[in-house]
């Protein structure tokens, strides 16, 4: 009866978790021109791209009473990535060359609560997107914040058009942050057991050879290879092409977009499971003015036509947004209550132009 226990164990944590535990990100630094590349796995298909302008104020949404929310104003617009609603991004980059990318982390443990300002796993990348331009201001200011998680456990990778990155992981109630990072990638697994397994390997102080298979760990030895091999000085077409290359190495089956940006050059291509030609959104191309209510603009990630499609973008209404949460958390219905969906869809709706 154990044995049986453990074999039915197995099957769940296989069946149901390795999908939500596979994306991988990394940063290939060029002497001139850096690219954040992302693969994102899991097993919800949809997803907007949203153009978020500046001067907005902005309050996040508390949902544990007793939390004070944070309150700022956007000093940067962005381009962002979101399954679940507006203010609730998986990653994107701002107008000064800052780009954030989340992943699960099954060993996060949150903070207690305490009277620091709180925003939710998600809102935390929209929050460093609206208000910084270097990596080190993040750094400088993550510890007065403090996250309160919806439902996910995940950590972050931030890098900047330097080529500084950090991380940001919650270990046992603590917020952890790797500042300057040795390897400039991250997986699913701690920076620090990330950093250890590496060094088992070849080129890193080991002699185990690149490894091929799809847990976290071993995806991070391929990422920080494909990171570290790039050398070159000079955007390319071919430099793109070698960050998608790369993402092809590290993704697992359940993989459903990839995305790469030009950390500085304000520009993302992607590329979907269900739409695989490449397109690129520009952020220069649109106005980030707040005054303009027109000027929050989406695309679906999975539209078909690949290439330049930053034209292709239209406003985004609050009726776009609850559909986009009702969706995004429909995978979450036995944890999220009902009621909140509508909340998560409506309150950005009233953020104030400061313009």
């Amino acid at each position: 009866m154990r044995l049986i226990s453990k074999i039915l164990l197995v099957i769940f944590v296989t069946y149901f978790q390795t999908p939500a535990y596979s994306c991988s990100t990394f940063l290939l630094n060029g002497c001139e021109d850096k690219f954040m590349a992302k693969s994102y796995d899991w097993d919800q298909l949809h997803a907007n791209v949203l153009i978020n302008p500046r001067n907005l104020a902005k309050q996040s949404l508390v949902i544990t009473p007793g939390d004070q929310p944070a309150q700022w104003i956007s000093q940067y617009g962005s381009l962002t990535f979101n399954q679940h609603g507006r203010e609730l991004p998986l990653g994107g980059i701002n107008e000064a060359g800052l780009a954030i990318e989340i992943m699960w982390l099954d060993t996060s443990v949150y903070p207690a609560q305490d009277n620091r300002p709180v925003v939710n796993e998600a809102q935390w990348i929209q929050y460093q997107l609206d208000n910084f331009a270097r990596v080190a201001d993040v750094v400088a200011h993550a510890d007065s914040l403090r996250v309160n998680p919806i439902v996910a456990q995940v950590h972050y990778l931030v890098c900047d058009k330097t080529g500084d990155c950090s991380t940001f992981e919650y270990i046992e109630g603590k917020l952890v942050i790797h500042h300057p990072l040795k390897i400039n990638a991250l997986t699913n697994s701690t920076y620090d057991d990330s950093i250890s397994f590496l060094r088992k390997h070849d080129g890193f102080g080991g002699l185990l050879p690149e490894p091929k298979g799809s847990s976290s760990l071993e995806r991070f030895v391929r990422a920080s290879n494909h990171s570290l091999d790039y050398g070159t000085c000079t955007f390319t077409p071919e430099s793109v092409a070698y960050a998608f290359q790369g993402l092809t190495r590290v993704a697992s089956p359940t993989s459903i977009f990839n995305i790469v940006y030009e950390v500085g050059g304000g520009r993302a291509h992607f590329r979907t499971r269900l739409a695989s030609q490449i397109k690129t959104v520009d952020l220069s191309e649109f106005d980030l003015s707040c005054k303009n209510p027109d000027n929050l603009r989406s695309l679906d990630m999975n539209t078909v036509t690949g290439g330049e499609v930053s034209a292709q973008f239209k406003p985004f209404t609050l009726k776009d947004n609850l559909a986009l949460v009702q969706l995004g958390f429909e995978k979450f219905k036995d944890q999220v209550p009902a009621a909140l969906v509508p909340k998560l869809a409506a309150y950005p709706w009233q953020f104030r132009c400061t313009e």
